[in-house]
């Protein structure tokens, strides 16, 4: 906590956003702790997380399950997409915002450095995007949770002079999704096709936008998870938005609300999050076109 604070004090006095992991695992494993029985319980809480309370309470256990198994790759990818969960739908202000995704951001790195050839180069001195190319399928959550946590991190805690000053980390992250790309482009059932578009959507034209290809990359995602309601949640939420395609994301986020919960793909505490954000928009729809 107390090293989150310091980023952030650093961060509101420079402008400049510097990151940087602190790489040590804990060297102790909690006794008496067994991973499998701990990760189905974080698991079971996740599985049923439709509130603050609840997210709360998995995390907290999925938390133990780390520290009874401190380099469980799965354990740790989970608890950074927890977080990320955490800061988009529950945090209560912006502070408790932007630590859910800085801490996520930790996390996922964490479990990248369990890797231990991509342990080797960092411990030499090299970033985590300048040792990507040393990270395999295995590694491919925590990669993506990671770029999801900077990418939340930069789209809802910082404003328009900060991003120009910190946007050195957007290509970072592409560096990131290179990888991934090279990897396994299918991955999550389209979330790196998703990610993709949000890429080119966000940034500039001048500097690699390209809204065509934004469009076409969430077209991907929907087709390689059609049953994933990220994927046209965002396209709605993000792409026609900022498009200002008012029918087309009604029909979108019409489509969300109309899915089964129960049948639809990705991690439940998600699809609650989506299809009530869903439902916010399109009760304000006028305010966003």
């Amino acid at each position: 906590m107390l090293k989150i604070i310091l980023l952030l004090t650093t961060v509101l006095l420079s402008g400049c956003f510097s990151w940087q992991p602190d790489w040590k695992l804990p060297a102790v494993k909690s006794p008496g702790k067994d991973i499998s029985i701990l990760s189905e319980h974080a698991r079971d809480l996740f599985a049923h997380a439709d509130n603050r309370q609840m997210l709360l309470l998995a995390m907290q256990v999925q938390r133990e399950a780390i520290m009874a198994e401190p380099e469980n790759k799965e354990a740790l990818a989970l608890l950074a997409n927890q977080n990320i969960l955490f800061g988009a739908a529950y945090a209560k202000n912006a502070n408790e915002r932007e630590e859910a995704y800085l801490e996520a951001m930790q996390i996922a790195a964490q479990a990248l450095y369990a890797n231990p050839v991509f342990r080797k180069r960092v411990d030499r001195g090299e970033s985590l995007w300048e040792a990507v190319d040393t990270l395999k399928k295995d590694d491919l959550d925590a990669m993506g949770f990671w770029v999801t946590a900077l990418f939340y991190w930069y789209k809802d805690c910082q404003g328009a002079i900060a991003q120009a000053l910190n946007f050195r980390w957007i290509g970072r992250a592409r560096q990131v999704m290179e990888r991934m790309t090279q990897l396994d482009p299918d991955w999550g059932h389209g979330m790196l096709h998703f990610t993709w578009g949000i890429y080119f959507l966000a940034i500039p034209e001048a500097v690699g936008g390209d809204r065509e290809l934004s469009a076409t990359y969430f077209e991907k995602a929907i087709a390689t998870g059609p049953n994933w309601l990220q994927h046209r949640w965002g396209r709605g939420r993000y792409y026609h938005i900022k498009m200002g395609n008012k029918e087309e994301c009604r029909k979108d986020l019409e489509w969300v609300l109309a899915q089964d919960i129960s049948q639809a793909g990705g991690p439940y505490a998600w699809r609650y999050y989506i299809q009530e954000d869903a439902r916010k928009i399109l009760d304000n729809l006028e305010n966003y076109f």
